[in-house]
């Protein structure tokens, strides 16, 4: 196991480095991190100490893997996850970061694979863990049980899944648009991809905006 102790080099270079549970747990008392939130409004610091003050991560901290991305004395982020790769299951975890998203990915996906999964609404997400390479598993309104990661590929409000299919949920770039469902009531998986991957300006047309969050996109990041 690299530890954080062992392996910490002071020099400009981003470093990804896997800590042991305990390394993890302490890294906020002995570094700096960089001034960022993400959208939930959590710091880099609060989610290690949602991990510490947590019993069930003590208690099941040998199914986690713990990375850290450090550059200039200061933590630029903190990625834990579970490496299942089962597409019917999520793996639990977390990342926060400014800039080093993709390395702690690609860090993550070394050790094993794992799936993901972000709102149809996240658009940023779902274009970055495209690029990363990342294959979608499906498109569901099911949200991962807490305790297992068990969650259902297909959709349970069958009127949400009607709304995509009679096209009034969609993405927009200007005057192009993308309607999730083919003419024979497929998701077209190829054609989602190509669009969030081929377009810059993109937007969620929902009839309401809570809508967005229900929809989820579930992916698999394969082992490097």
């Amino acid at each position: 196991m690299k530890t954080f102790y062992n392996y910490i080099k002071e020099n400009n270079e981003v470093k990804i480095l896997e800590l042991s549970y305990f390394d993890f747990i302490n890294i906020c008392d002995i570094y700096d991190t960089i001034k960022h939130k993400d959208k939930y409004g959590n710091t880099i610091c609060d989610i290690v100490n949602q991990v510490k003050e947590q019993p069930e991560f003590s208690k099941q901290s040998n199914k986690y893997r713990f990375l850290v991305a450090i550059q200039d004395k200061k933590i630029q982020g903190v990625f834990y996850k579970q490496l299942g790769g089962n597409t019917n299951i999520y793996d639990m975890g977390y990342i926060i970061s400014k800039g080093v998203g993709k390395m702690l990915f690609d860090e993550m996906r070394k050790l094993g694979s794992y799936t993901t999964f972000s709102n149809i609404g996240n658009i940023p997400s779902l274009k970055s863990q495209l690029s990363m390479g990342a294959q979608i598993i499906c498109i569901c309104d099911n949200a991962p049980d807490k305790t297992n990661g068990s969650y259902n590929q297909n959709f349970s409000d069958e009127n949400l899944k009607q709304l995509m299919i009679d096209e009034k949920i969609y993405y927009r770039d200007a005057d192009e648009e993308f309607y999730f469902f083919d003419e024979k009531g497929n998701l077209n998986i190829k054609g989602f991809t190509d669009f969030l991957l081929s377009h810059d300006r993109i937007e969620l047309v929902v009839p309401k905006p809570d809508m967005a969050s229900q929809i989820k996109v579930y992916f698999l990041f394969n082992k490097l």
